[in-house]
């Protein structure tokens, strides 16, 4: 787990707006608070960036690889 997701698992007292717990149980589906957000842009945007251009590189050759779009879909 990364730091920003251990701090924000630490750091949360409970539901609200940005909180990404629900009764006290962590869900993985709740969005980071912005202040988190922030930090894992600046920490691991580059290389979301970098595999993106490798993935649109690969799609460039070969416009029919199935398997860079998907994973393009994921980033």
């Amino acid at each position: 787990m990364t730091e920003p997701l251990r701090s924000a698992r630490t750091a949360c007292r409970g539901p609200s707006s940005i909180c990404p717990c629900a009764g006290g149980n962590w869900r993985d589906d709740a969005p980071l608070p912005p202040d988190l957000q922030d930090e894992y842009t600046r920490e691991y945007g580059w290389m979301i960036d970098e595999g993106m251009e490798a993935l649109n590189h690969a799609i460039a050759i070969k416009p029919n690889y199935d398997d860079a779009m998907a994973y393009l879909n994921l980033l």
